[in-house]
């Protein structure tokens, strides 16, 4: 067998094994497509944000905007949901568990990966089967690149499906508000 040969094999074999893995956790963990879409429509705005153990932007951005966001959110009342989505396997339930008691709506993807590469593919293949009407085409930099953060309307819209300018900016005015104060 030829070395190309034995190396695509390789590849395929590792790639396939890693590929939408099944998490055994209890089903309350888990949050599927059709269960966020039912979710999603019971607020007027929903910032669904996907991260992963592996991504320090993702933690960053948990610890500096997520965190304080939602105990603005909770003071004001705001009809604004927050979902934190984690697409790794390797994020163990500590970690959700943390983030529940702050108050977050913390869930893994149906079929996380455990590999930056299936990361991505996990959450192009979410959001794709999740709003297709709104088919990411690819997740290699821009928007799907990690973390990905979704801005949401009820009718299940994505606001930012191209940019993070528009959940920034949302975000922004709710903090600059509570400043206000």
């Amino acid at each position: 067998m030829n070395k190309t040969l034995f190396q695509t094999l390789l590849f395929l074999t590792i790639f396939l094994s890693s590929c939408g893995s099944k998490l055994d956790v209890p089903d309350g963990y888990i949050l599927t497509e059709e269960a966020l879409k039912e979710n999603l429509q019971q607020h007027d705005t929903n910032l669904v944000f996907f991260w992963t153990d592996w991504c320090g932007a993702s933690k960053h951005r948990i610890e500096t905007v997520y965190k304080p966001l939602v105990k603005q959110l909770k003071k004001d009342s705001l009809d604004v949901q927050l979902i934190l989505l984690a697409a790794d396997q390797n994020v163990t339930l500590e970690q959700i568990d943390e983030l529940r008691g702050l108050g977050f709506n913390c869930f893994y993807i149906d079929r996380p990966g455990n590999h930056p590469f299936v990361n991505r593919r996990a959450i192009k293949s979410y959001i794709n089967s999740a709003f297709p009407n709104n088919e990411v085409k690819r997740t290699g930099g821009g928007q799907y690149a990690l973390p990905v953060e979704l801005l949401i309307t009820s009718d299940l819209e994505i606001v930012n499906a191209v940019t993070y300018s528009k959940s920034a900016a949302f975000i922004e005015a709710i903090r600059k508000e509570n400043e206000q104060e």
